[in-house]
């Protein structure tokens, strides 16, 4: 968050706020990832398929599943042996 505030501060700094320009670098800054996330990520990815609307007791069904549980947990294995990867790579102990 300091590195958004900054920049905000930096936009205002300037004097010169040209196409919404705060709005669009708050729309477009890297989002932390976390279960909340990959859990939109998911439910998008599943009505892009289907093309449509999950209705809400599908969206019930996805939550009572586990599986957005499930791909974070697969997320972080999967940095855990990227980082593992590295470690042996570049010979770090």
């Amino acid at each position: 968050m300091d590195i958004l505030a900054d920049k905000i501060q930096q936009i205002f700094n300037t004097g010169v706020i040209i196409d919404n320009e705060i709005v669009n670098f708050i729309k477009n800054y890297p989002v932390i990832i976390n279960e909340s996330n990959l859990g939109n990520d998911f439910v998008e990815a599943v009505e892009t398929i289907l093309k449509r609307s999950l209705t809400e007791d599908e969206l019930e069904k996805i939550s009572d599943d586990g599986c957005v549980e499930e791909i974070v947990e697969n997320m972080l294995d999967e940095i855990g042996s990227y980082a593992h990867h590295y470690v042996n790579q570049n010979g770090l102990k």
